[in-house]
């Protein structure tokens, strides 16, 4: 789907224009609609725990593996190779954290959904869900990473800050 467009703009010698996947503005909302979601691998709902979202082009997967797969990488890892180039952002469904994935690296960049105090959602608090909110400008800051593609200067830069101590999982 994506690649088809790439393809068209630059048949056409145009610009592609790229947007982010419509999020709601409250994680109770996003928690709602995502228990419509089904992994593009193995079409099932795993649980809201255990999905993801591409941020690039809105495919749900589950978030560590599922039986489809037979790959020495996880589902995050193996949706970006074969669709991205490698390279792709993820929100998880259960707490709102984007993860970066740079094949074979990953980072976690924060959650995209907080609280007025900056807390992450928890998933076992069901009716504290109300009070988190997108966050703004950490959703600008992956559109922009998105388009000016500074994935892998993000996940290399987070590495660095973490001094080799980087978020690294087979699973991902």
């Amino acid at each position: 789907r994506i690649k088809g467009k790439v393809v068209q703009a630059v048949l056409a010698n145009t610009p592609l224009q790229f947007t982010l996947p419509k999020l709601p503005h409250g994680f109770d909302e996003f928690h709602e609609e995502a228990a419509q979601l089904r992994c593009c691998f193995c079409s099932e709902s795993r649980g809201e725990g255990e999905l993801a979202k591409c941020l690039l082009c809105g495919e749900s997967l589950c978030s560590k593996s599922c039986r489809k797969i037979k790959a020495n990488r996880g589902n995050l890892t193996q949706h970006a190779v074969l669709t991205h180039s490698g390279q792709s952002l993820f929100l998880l469904v259960e707490n709102g954290q984007i993860i970066a994935v740079d094949a074979p690296r990953a980072m976690r960049l924060g959650s995209l959904y907080c609280n007025k105090f900056g807390d992450c959602p928890d998933p076992e608090s069901r009716r504290a869900l109300k009070t988190y909110q997108l966050d703004t400008k950490l959703n600008e800051r992956i559109y922009l990473m998105i388009v000016r593609c500074e994935i892998t200067q993000e996940v290399s830069r987070l590495m660095q800050k973490l001094q080799g101590k980087h978020f690294h999982d087979n699973s991902i």
